[in-house]
């Protein structure tokens, strides 16, 4: 996998793609160190679960063994920007359970996140269950569906592929262009962008800078960004 500055981490080309079983024990499945309140309490409430299963610390079983045998797998926000989770939950056909009050998910511009996973509030963990039980069958084989669709947006190719992780960064920093706003200082500074022959080339005019992005496409043809 490769963790970007985007905040999240996307998946890597050449072990091939998970494939889930028909045998899904769990309910929902989450593992990790409590380092935050809002993980504390979801180990506190669901530790000793028979459907939700929550571990902190060394699992005894492997970990994509846990995640393709679940149905959700939980999202819980630490106090670090990055995770790993819901890159894992994808890769593995895990519908993703996003618990938190305020997340800024990746690709939020492009992606519809409601078709392919659920926000649960913080204060709603004793509800979790319900909530999760509250998915009629219908419902969870659409979401399963669509993460199977959404998967490879989270891609990260040697190579960049159309529609993959590369082009879907390219296409929201572009999209972000009018609302945010880099300071940049200088002129002609060059920036090298994830090693992709793509370059951030910062320029002054008299009234504003300009930050435009170049890169590679799938044809060989120089694409450029500007904002």
């Amino acid at each position: 996998m490769v963790l970007l500055n985007w905040g999240f981490t996307c998946l890597t080309t050449g072990n091939g793609v998970a494939k889930r079983g028909l045998d899904m024990k769990k309910l929902a499945f989450f593992a990790g160190s409590i380092n935050s309140p809002v993980r504390e309490k979801l180990v506190e409430t669901w530790k000793n679960d028979s459907e939700i299963s929550v571990h902190f610390g060394r699992l005894t079983t492997p970990y994509s063994d846990q995640l393709l045998g679940s149905k959700f797998c939980l999202h819980v926000k630490g106090f670090g920007v990055n995770t790993a989770r819901v890159a894992d939950a994808l890769y593995y056909g895990c519908v993703p359970i996003i618990i938190a009050n305020h997340y800024d998910l990746p690709f939020v511009d492009i992606l519809n996140w409601k078709s392919f996973s659920l926000v649960v509030a913080t204060l709603d963990i004793p509800l979790l269950k319900k909530i999760l039980h509250g998915i009629s069958l219908a419902e969870y084989k659409n979401l399963e569906r669509n993460v199977m669709k959404m998967r490879k947006h989270f891609q990260w190719n040697l190579s960049p592929v159309d529609y993959d992780a590369f082009y879907m960064v390219m296409y929201e920093l572009w999209l972000r262009r009018s609302v945010v706003r880099i300071p940049l200082h200088g002129v002609g500074l060059i920036y090298t962008l994830a090693d992709k022959g793509a370059i951030l080339d910062s320029s002054r005019s008299e009234n504003r800078s300009i930050l435009t992005v170049c890169f590679v496409d799938s044809r060989g043809m120089m694409v450029r960004i500007s904002s």
